[in-house]
Order: C-alpha cells, then structure tokens, then sequence
C-alpha cells in the first residue's frame, strides 16, 4: 500500500510538472505574441507616418511645382510686359526723333532761304528758334520797323508762305493748293504753333507816352513784327490739327537773356526776335496706344 501511495504521489508531481512547464511555454508563446503585435502595431504605426510623410512631401513639392509655374509665368509674363514697353518706348523715341529732324529742316530752310537775299539769321536746333538780331530791325529803344527791317519781315513772311504750308495740317483750300504746287514731299509731322517773341536787355529804359519798360517795348515790337507776317492771307490762315492758328505773338522783356555779362556785345545779343517753332505731338503715342 506504502508503494503504491508512493508512485501515485510521484504521478501527480510529474503531472503537475508538466503542466507547469506547458504553463510556462504558453506563457512564452503569450509573451512572443504579445511582442510580436506590440512590433507590428509599433511597425504599422511606423508605416502610417511614413506614408502621411511621404504624402505631405508630396503635397509640399506639388504647391512647390505650382509655384514654381506661377513664378514662371509671372516671370514670362514680365518679360513680355517690359518687351512691349521697350518697343513702345523705341516707338515713342523714333517718332520724337523724327519731329526733332523735322523741325530742324524747317529751320535750316527758313535760315537758307532768308541767307539767298542777304538777311542772315540764327537758329537753335534744340530750342526750335529762328534768331532775328534786333539792329536789323529796329533802331535802339525804338519799337517801329526801320526800313530795312521791314524788309527784312517781308522776305521772312515770303519765305514762310513757301515753306510753313507743307509742314501745316491746316484744310483750307489755299494751304492745300499751296501744298500740290510747292511741296516735293508729304510729311507726316506738322507745325503747331509759330511764335514771334520780342526780347530786350537789361538796361532799363525812359518811360514816355509810347512805352514805360522794357517789357512793352519788346511786346510792341514783337506785336510789329507779327502783325507785317499776318497781313499774308497764307500765314493768317494756317491751322493746325486742332483747328486752332499756328500764327502767335508775346513779349518777354529781359526775362529770357541769352547771356549775363553788362557788355555792350552780351546787350545787342539780348535784343532780339524770337521765332519759336513748335511741332505738333501725336495724339496717340504708343503708351496710349498699348493702354
């Protein structure tokens, strides 16, 4: 009886043994499987980040792309933009170029002409003016054409009837026939205004009963001059795209000197007659035209 109880008890050990040990490798197992899902959770967790990584880099090279051709083309849109303006501007620059050379021919045909009867005269390209010395036309401190300068204004109005209707837009009929007969080309750039200016120097005058300073005396002279020009029925009708007349008269005392110095020469200089010619700007420019 002793034995038996003695192997049944060592049975019982060995079951309990076994059972611990088949525990202890579920337990194993348990633990393993736990790992195993922690890793995959923690690598599935990994893979979901990348993958929302992987995406914004996507979406922030995608806004970069797009912003890039945006840039692109602002770029090219700016480059067309500054294209177009230098042509305009060239444009612009070749048309003022071309009024320039056709105010200087005007000059240089007025001086010309007046230079073929021996009244020789001044220009200035870059003003537009024809110079007109006052000894040859009035006597000092007076306001009346001498003789000679009377002459002298008849072979200028003679001249500019010849010469101021090719340059002038002006309809009327007389321009127009003047305009078949006389002028060799058409030109495209036209006269806008024509101004006889008086000038004195600085040496002040006695006031009379005719003049009390220099300001008048150069307006009355001036007012002389453009009065003789626009007895021609030619000049007193010329026009220009405005309709308005290109014939105009002022007087500016000794306000405008052509030199400083109290000299006798710089005086005589400073006495003088102006013609200012101003040339007709297009009314629409290439800047108007591209708006």
């Amino acid at each position: 009886m002793e034995r038996s109880e003695t192997n049944t008890n060592q049975y019982f050990i060995s079951m309990t043994d076994m059972l611990l040990g088949l525990l202890i490798i579920f337990l194993i197992i348990v633990a393993y499987l736990v790992i195993s899902f922690s890793q995959s959770l923690d690598r599935a967790r990994a893979a979901d980040e990348a993958e929302r990584r992987a995406e914004k880099a996507e979406q922030t090279a995608l806004i970069a792309v797009q912003a890039s051709q945006r840039a692109n083309a602002a770029a090219a849109k700016a480059n067309t933009r500054a294209d177009e303006a230098e042509k305009r501007a060239n444009e612009l620059q070749n048309i003022l170029l071309s009024i320039d050379q056709t105010r200087i021919r005007i000059l240089k045909q007025i001086k010309a002409r007046l230079a073929g009867a021996n009244f020789n005269v001044e220009i200035d390209e870059k003003t537009g003016v024809v110079r007109l010395p006052e000894a040859e036309l009035f006597e000092t401190a007076q306001f009346v054409l001498t003789e000679q300068g009377r002459q002298n204004i008849l072979l200028l109005r003679e001249a500019l009837e010849d010469i101021l209707p090719c340059y002038s837009s002006s309809p009327n009929l007389l321009t127009k026939l003047k305009r078949a007969s006389t002028c060799k080309d058409l030109n495209k750039n036209y006269v806008d205004a024509f101004f006889v200016e008086g000038h004195a120097d600085s040496n002040p005058v006695r006031a009379n009963n005719l003049f009390k300073d220099n300001q008048e005396l150069s307006t009355k002279r001036a007012m002389n001059a453009y009065n003789l020009l626009f007895q021609s029925e030619m000049l007193a009708t010329l026009t220009n795209s405005n309709d308005e007349y290109i014939m105009s008269v002022s007087g500016y005392g000794s306000n405008r000197p052509l030199c400083m110095e109290k000299t006798k020469s710089c005086f005589a200089k400073n006495r003088r007659i102006d013609l200012r010619l101003v040339m007709e700007i297009p009314r629409a420019l290439p800047e108007q035209q591209g708006n």
